[in-house]
């Protein structure tokens, strides 16, 4: 058995390059701890076991599929992210669901797990999933079907009408789709964002 076992380890090592950027340093303590100790913990054991699979491209059959809903590609809100980027840390939208809660979308760095990635957030703190690059929308498994819904509803109004949406809501509940800041400037109020922002993200204004 622990031949076998030591024989997972030379193939994660084999296949060390073919892990994600993210799960290469996790493997390399592992491979150094082996060499050091001589043995590691069932639990490491089980990494990599897990990791050599994925360094070869082999799927985890242990987990079960995650559900995926079509949403379409955020091509323009990605733009609009990126041309923010250029002066804002984090540049993010901020709209409501039908029911009257807080989404805030933004865009995952280079350097996160996920890049490129578009991140979704209810009530500013309850993670709501992702979409891909490919504009496959993959929600939580916990998160709530009428919520779950609802997203899937502003994505694809998103991913068509992404300016037109953002500020659809701006105008609806009286703040910036940006910053979430009160628009009181008549201008800002028609338009659904202020002039800030519609200068930091590229969009008319006034």
């Amino acid at each position: 058995m622990m031949m076998d076992l030591k024989e997972r380890a030379d193939t994660l090592k084999q296949h060390l390059s073919g892990l994600p950027a993210s799960k290469i340093d996790f493997a390399k303590s592992l491979l150094r701890q082996l060499d050091k100790k001589g043995q590691l913990s069932d639990k490491q054991w089980l990494w990599v076991d897990k990791l050599a699979d994925m360094a070869q491209g082999i799927p985890d059959f242990t987990k079960p599929e995650r559900e995926k809903i079509e949403v379409g590609k955020l091509t323009g809100l990605i733009t609009m992210f990126e041309k923010a980027a250029k002066k804002l840390k984090r540049p993010e939208i901020v709209l409501k669901l039908d029911d009257g809660r807080e989404v805030r979308i933004w865009r995952a760095g280079e350097k996160s797990v996920n890049p490129g990635h578009i991140y979704v957030k209810v009530d500013k703190h309850t993670y709501a999933g992702k979409v891909d690059p490919t504009g496959q929308y993959f929600p939580v498994p916990a998160l709530d079907p009428k919520v779950k819904e609802q997203l899937a509803v502003l994505l694809r109004a998103l991913s068509r009408h992404p300016v037109e949406t953002a500020a659809k809501h701006g105008k609806l509940h009286g703040r910036c789709c940006f910053c979430h800041l009160p628009l009181s400037d008549p201008k800002s109020t028609a338009v659904g964002y202020g002039k800030v922002c519609a200068e930091n993200y590229g969009l008319p204004w006034g």
